[in-house]
């Protein structure tokens, strides 16, 4: 199952999760999005399905999002199950009008990028950007997997270190060499099963980093070093597959 999305009346939320070879994933769930439907009142939903992600939109307005955790072209079918009585289904396309080459700049999305090389960010300056990273962790001997936003001198602003046998999320910087303080400390339970997939967003405002991993709140990370627009790569190395990073 590519795409499951729960209206939940009971808990006044959605949920979004994927099912892969017979067994439910992590479930995405967002409790400050407020619940949009009410008892006996109709609706609108849409689902819109693009190269990274469906989007949802609930009465004409944008609602969610969900990152492909499976190949979308295996998509075959879809089903309608629950306390609904379903009006009318509908199936359409977005239209696509061609366009001259854009230019060569770093481009925002990257599908199956290579471990261990570096990717530039698109954007001058970082600061109120997100950067999205979607993989699944690989289970081997070593168990760690590696996220860098750094320099093209080899300066590490932020280093987060996902390792399995510790059950801990590490975070540091490195400057000339040097590494700083271990944090270690997070909002919640290790997030992190072997060989099911994630989502990590990774937000960059003035003060800190703040993390997300499957759409809950981790942790946050206090910048060490300013100004922050030397930063200008991420590179990501370990025991992971990633399907995909993306900035916006």
């Amino acid at each position: 199952m590519a795409f499951h999305f729960a209206f939940r009346f009971d808990q006044q939320l959605t949920v979004k999760n994927s099912r892969i070879k017979g067994a439910w994933q992590t479930e995405e769930r967002d409790p400050n999005n407020p619940f949009p439907l009410q008892h006996n009142q109709g609706f609108q939903l849409m689902f819109l399905l693009q190269h990274d992600r469906f989007k949802v939109a609930v009465n004409a307005k944008h609602y969610a999002e969900f990152y492909h955790r499976v190949p979308y072209h295996q998509i075959k079918n879809m089903r309608v199950w629950g306390k609904v009585q379903v009006a009318q289904i509908q199936y359409g396309f977005e239209s696509v009008v061609p366009t001259a080459p854009p230019p060569a700049v770093p481009s925002n999305h990257h599908v199956n990028p290579p471990i261990g090389v570096p990717i530039t960010f698109p954007f001058p300056n970082i600061r109120d950007h997100t950067v999205a990273i979607s993989g699944t962790p690989l289970l081997t001997s070593s168990r760690r997997f590696i996220i860098n936003l750094e320099n093209a001198t080899g300066d590490i602003y932020f280093h987060m270190s996902s390792r399995f046998p510790e059950v801990a999320v590490v975070r540091n910087s490195l400057f000339s060499n040097a590494w700083g303080k271990e944090e270690r400390q997070l909002t919640r339970a290790f997030p992190f099963v072997a060989n099911q997939p994630f989502h990590i967003e990774i937000s960059v405002n003035l003060q800190h980093f703040r993390v997300t991993v499957n759409g809950v709140h981790l942790f946050d990370y206090v910048h060490r070093r300013k100004p922050l627009i030397q930063m200008n790569c991420i590179k990501t190395s370990g025991d992971v597959r990633i399907a995909s990073i993306d900035f916006r």
